[in-house]
């Protein structure tokens, strides 16, 4: 009895769904495309002025770093939104940029466990996993939730963020072992 009881359920769940598409299908909107679209790791990012340096990042322009929609990126926007400064895929290390704060990571901590920028200015992070193991760097305050880089074992990744205006130690962590590092900015 209790299978045919199911059966019915199911069966009057999915008629219903298809009826309920039917008769209200899903609304199409016509709305603009924002300014610049999200590009993909090999697409040259198209806003004119800008810099982009390395495969992947936000780029650079007037000293601000950009978001996909081609305005100045909000480190306080959710993790990889559309807002948030974009974290790159996997580079090979010999293709990194040449500029940027080389952040290792393992099972044992951050190397180096602390660096500095200056307030406001550009910050490009290239951040490697020296180990077999996956690493999510999250920054502790919430303004800077927009910041998470998560990696697997072996993995280059890079960000380019705009540094806090306000002077401080802000502190991070990995995720998955605790460890904690600071990023000390002047």
């Amino acid at each position: 009895m209790w299978k045919k009881i199911i059966a019915y359920c199911l069966v009057s769940f999915f008629l219903g769904f298809a009826i309920a598409t039917w008769v209200f299908p899903p609304a199409k909107t016509n709305q603009p495309a924002p300014q610049a679209n999200p590009v993909d790791d090999n697409e040259v990012v198209s806003i004119e002025g800008a810099t982009l340096l390395a495969p992947g990042t936000s780029p650079i322009k007037d000293g601000v770093v950009l978001n996909d929609l081609g305005q100045p990126a909000k480190n306080d926007a959710p993790e990889y939104s559309a807002e948030a400064p974009k974290l790159s895929k996997n580079i090979p290390q010999d293709q990194l940029p040449k500029e940027g704060i080389q952040l290792n990571v393992n099972r044992d901590g951050f190397s180096p466990n602390e660096f500095r920028v200056k307030a406001g200015e550009p910050v490009i992070v290239k951040i490697s996993a020296v180990d077999e193991w996956a690493h999510i760097l999250v920054f502790e305050d919430s303004s800077l939730q927009g910041l998470t880089m998560g990696l697997y074992g072996g993995e280059n990744r890079v960000m380019v963020f705009n540094a806090p205006s306000q002077p401080g130690e802000y502190l991070f962590h990995d995720d998955i072992f605790g460890n904690q590092g600071k990023m000390i900015v002047e």
